[in-house]
């Protein structure tokens, strides 16, 4: 009986681990965005985050006033030689964070990618708005596999037309 018991209070310990690994908040950036060391736009500048860029974790969300801000951790920079890449805590608008946690993300960043792909088609569109579309297109395929779009959206990433982005 007892050991019974000690074998079920080891589960439920184990599965109590598990779980918040597996509903950790995750996402992308899909406008390009100044990161703050605190949740006002008068605070500190960190660094600017581009469209696309991965969310490893979105630590905390907060509203100050009328504006709403998370407190993310993101990827901003690749180095594939080395195999490196840089990270930045800081706050950001929560309007621009499209995590695990948003309804229908995979149709919004999708959108964003297609947007961007249409922007780096045209003659003199925005610069580097073709490897925004490949980040975001990687972002679909990386958070939401099982999406319906994911499919497309790898296709799309792998288009010859597009730069070949770090996917970070």
């Amino acid at each position: 009986m007892k050991l019974r018991t000690g074998a079920l209070l080891l589960a439920i310990s184990f599965f109590s681990l598990v779980t918040p690994a597996q509903q950790k908040e995750q996402g992308t950036i899909i406008d390009e965005v100044q990161m703050y060391v605190s949740p006002d736009a008068n605070a500190q500048k960190l660094a600017r985050a581009t469209r696309g860029r991965d969310v490893p974790l979105v630590m905390e969300r907060t509203k100050i006033g009328d504006q709403s801000w998370a407190h993310v951790l993101i990827i901003v920079d690749v180095d594939r030689e080395r195999e490196t890449n840089r990270q930045i805590t800081g706050w950001v608008p929560s309007k621009v964070v499209i995590s695990t946690a948003t309804p229908n993300a995979d149709q919004v960043i999708f959108g964003e990618a297609v947007d961007s792909e249409n922007q780096a088609e045209q003659r003199g569109g925005r610069k580097h708005a073709a490897e925004d579309a490949m980040r975001l297109y990687y972002r679909i395929y990386d958070y939401w596999p099982n999406s319906p779009l994911a499919g497309e959206a790898f296709i799309a990433r792998n288009e010859p037309g597009l730069a070949q982005p770090d996917r970070r």
